[in-house]
């Protein structure tokens, strides 16, 4: 059962109090926020003799996913990235004493903005969203610039030899137990095993880097959001998932994550990272990325029909495999000089 934060206001008024070095702290607002179905955000408004403030409190709902970061490891991968001067909300102070709210949970900094995909799609940000895919370009090339070095992330699982046929083993284990047959994702990870290119030295990856994960206000990046899948991993990686059909939200013709085409995203990224993404490189983790949601709808519309997890938008994600599988196929197709561009 998830945790409900309300009902332990107290205790996380005591905790703040005691956290920020503000005594006589109150707790003068507290709402859970929208969306989210692996992480709960609470939206905490606090009050104290002289100040104010407003914080998010982040932490599990009942059942996560399986790569999912607990509150502390993803604290941490917050920090380190914070560190490297990525935007995103500043990680303020982790919790893990049980007797507060009964889970660990951290609190951080409050962003003010728009996140949701329609409302980044609007006319009012009609001439701005090339400057904002560029910076959201420049803050994945300053992550990326974080690599897996001695005492740097230990929790995290090294990085696999060779990342993709990693995925690709790992994806197909799924398939191995599921239910029914899925013959288009069984072809599009062969296809992936066969064509994989050489391995390159891992990155510190995002893991869900797409629209709907950073917010703008005013027509500038304000932060890059929800980094529970946090990871080491190869840099196309996280530049394939911000790209893929799906995270475009009906904007097909718009790879940057529906909001315009890839050369602000290229270009704030290569100025941030000093690295050059190979094209065709490129183009194998596009079909990755859309192979490896194809596996991941049917996982989170399992979550659902399993009732694991009472929210039916899991049962509407798991609608979009055999989209992910069509645009895999057509991918591979325009690769191997079979299909039309």
């Amino acid at each position: 059962m998830a945790v409900i934060v309300s009902e332990r206001r107290e205790a996380l008024q005591g905790f703040l109090a005691h956290a920020s070095g503000k005594p006589g702290l109150e707790i003068t607002g507290l709402a859970k926020l929208a969306g989210g179905t692996v992480q709960q955000n609470w939206r905490v408004e606090a009050a104290w003799s002289g100040g104010t403030a407003r914080w998010v409190l982040r932490t599990a709902e009942a059942q996560g996913v399986e790569d999912s970061l607990g509150a502390a490891h993803e604290f941490e991968v917050m920090k380190v990235a914070h560190a490297a001067g990525v935007r995103l909300p500043t990680p303020r102070w982790l919790c893990v004493d049980t007797a507060v709210i009964g889970q660990d949970f951290f609190v951080m900094d409050c962003l003010e903005g728009a996140a949701e995909p329609h409302k980044l799609f609007a006319a009012a940000l009609d001439g701005h969203r090339d400057m904002i895919i560029e910076e959201v370009g420049e803050q994945l090339g300053r992550l990326h610039t974080v690599t897996p070095e001695p005492g740097v992330l230990p929790f995290l699982a090294p990085p696999p030899a060779h990342v993709a046929l990693d995925t690709v083993a790992r994806l197909r284990a799924y398939l191995d137990q599921h239910e029914l047959p899925h013959p288009a994702i069984e072809f599009g990870l062969r296809w992936l095993e066969l064509n994989a290119p050489p391995a390159i030295p891992a990155v510190l990856c995002h893991g869900d880097f797409r629209t709907g994960n950073y917010m703008v206000s005013g027509g500038r990046l304000q932060g890059i959001l929800d980094w529970e899948l946090g990871h080491w991993g190869d840099p196309h990686e996280d530049m394939g998932w911000f790209c893929q059909r799906f995270f475009r939200f009906g904007k097909v013709g718009k790879e940057a994550g529906g909001m315009t085409d890839r050369e602000p995203l290229l270009r704030g990224y290569q100025r941030t990272s000093g690295r050059t993404l190979e094209p065709s490189v490129m183009a194998y983790w596009d079909i990755m990325a859309n192979v490896k949601w194809a596996v991941v709808s049917l996982q989170q519309a399992a979550r659902y029909t399993s009732g694991a997890v009472d929210a039916f938008e899991l049962a509407l994600v798991g609608l979009g495999t055999a989209e992910m599988e069509m645009e895999a196929l057509d991918l591979i197709g325009r690769r191997e000089g079979l299909g039309h561009a």
